[in-house]
Formats: C-alpha cells, structure tokens, sequence
C-alpha cells in the first residue's frame, strides 16, 4: 500500500474544503456555502469541532459576500456554539481551549449574541489569568 502525500491530499477532487475554497476562488459563494457546510457536518460526524467550526465560520463568511446577512449571523452562531463544544472536549492543550474560547467569543459577537460573548469572555479571562499566573 502507498503512502498518501500532501501532493495527494491537496490534489484529491473528493476533499470538501479544497472544493470549497475553488468555488470561493471562481466567486461561487453558494457553491462554496454548500461545500462548506458539508464539510463541517462530516467533521463533526469525525469528532472534530475545531474544523467544522472553521467550515461553518467559512460558509457564513460567504453567507454575508451573497448579502444574506442573518443567515451568516445563524452560521456565526453555530460557528461559536461549535468552538464551545470544542473547549469544553480540549483536555490536553490550555492554548487550544484559550484559542476556542477566543474564536467562540469572536463568533458570538458577529453573530450579535453579546450575552453569550459575554458569558465566554468571562471564562475565557478567569481561565487566562490562571494560566498567566502558573506561568509566572
């Protein structure tokens, strides 16, 4: 059995995100939308939320270049939701769960959710001061 390379992986048609990034290459944000957000299903279903937030996240940045403003601020949402659920399974890296808390906050306030940006920038600072202060 061959080895498969990052030649093979970048090159490879059935790879949802690479589609994706072509449609958003050739502004087919639709297409992109689609491929996006199938994208962060399959990761899901592989238990990975950190890149099917990232797929959501993408899918509604294209949302908002169609100029369908709620659905984007929707997938902003479930972008931040799906980061949450990704610092809360992160048990062996601090910077990965910081990092998710950061980018559910970031998502929570585009998507217009102040009270849940809130409610995460409050774990996140609590969780950075301890980690500051173990350092020091």
């Amino acid at each position: 059995m061959q080895a498969i390379t990052w030649i093979d992986r970048i090159a490879d048609e059935s790879n949802l995100w690479l589609n994706a990034m072509k449609q958003e290459d050739q502004d087919d944000f639709v297409q992109a939308a689609g491929f996006y957000l199938r994208d962060a299903s399959d990761c899901l279903a592989r238990r990975s939320p950190v890149k099917a937030a990232l797929s959501c996240s993408c899918a509604a940045d294209c949302l908002s270049r169609l100029k369908l403003y709620e659905n984007a601020r929707l997938l902003h949402r479930e972008a931040a939701m799906i980061y949450l659920e990704g610092a809360e399974a992160t048990t062996k890296s601090v910077r990965e769960l910081l990092w998710c808390f950061r980018e559910a906050w970031v998502h929570f306030q585009t998507a217009g959710d102040m009270q849940m940006a809130e409610g995460v920038f409050r774990r996140f600072s609590t969780l950075s001061s301890r980690f500051l202060r173990k350092e020091n």
